[in-house]
């Protein structure tokens, strides 16, 4: 999963998190200590992060990616980790193996809802560093879609690909 060099390397990993942010339930991904560039890296290097949400964007969220690192000192242990809604109060928690490594876990709309008038949450774990949290727009689907279809050309009857 390191860090989306191409334009299809983020594209795929996009597509493959948007596929599964309809789940009931979230996916937890063990990786390296790499994550995709397109994930926004916390400037706070603590174990709380808040994050605004955009203005009248609640009904196009699809996913929350979550995004931990392994801070060494502690081996082979279960942490636990919350998301809440600071508008709403509602508070969803989870917990989760950590031997090294990063973890990336995808928490689909289904399981934290976010509804309009909410503008912030905040992310809260223990014993790992949060590295980042991004928050999945249906608006970025069709904003891909629009950038595809402008770097396809037609040529004859075939259409083909540009290359970056």
């Amino acid at each position: 999963m390191g860090g989306c060099n191409s334009s299809l390397a983020c594209t795929f990993t996009k597509r493959f998190f948007q596929i599964y942010s309809g789940f009931g339930h979230e996916i937890k991904i063990y990786s390296s200590a790499e994550f995709p560039e397109w994930i926004n890296e916390s400037a706070n290097l603590g174990s709380t992060v808040s994050l605004d949400l955009s203005p009248n964007m609640s009904h196009n969220l699809l996913a929350m990616i979550l995004c931990f690192t392994h801070i060494g000192g502690y081996i082979n242990y279960v942490t636990t980790y919350s998301v809440k809604n600071v508008t709403s109060d509602f508070k969803w928690s989870d917990s989760f193996y950590v031997n090294s490594g990063s973890l990336m876990v995808i928490v689909p709309g289904s399981v934290f809802p976010v509804i309009k008038g909410d503008d912030k949450i905040e992310l809260t774990a223990a014993r790992v560093r949060i590295h980042g949290i991004h928050l999945l727009y249906k608006t970025e689907i069709a904003q891909e879609i629009h950038e595809y279809k402008r770097s396809t050309m037609n040529v004859g009857n075939k259409r083909r690909r540009s290359c970056p």
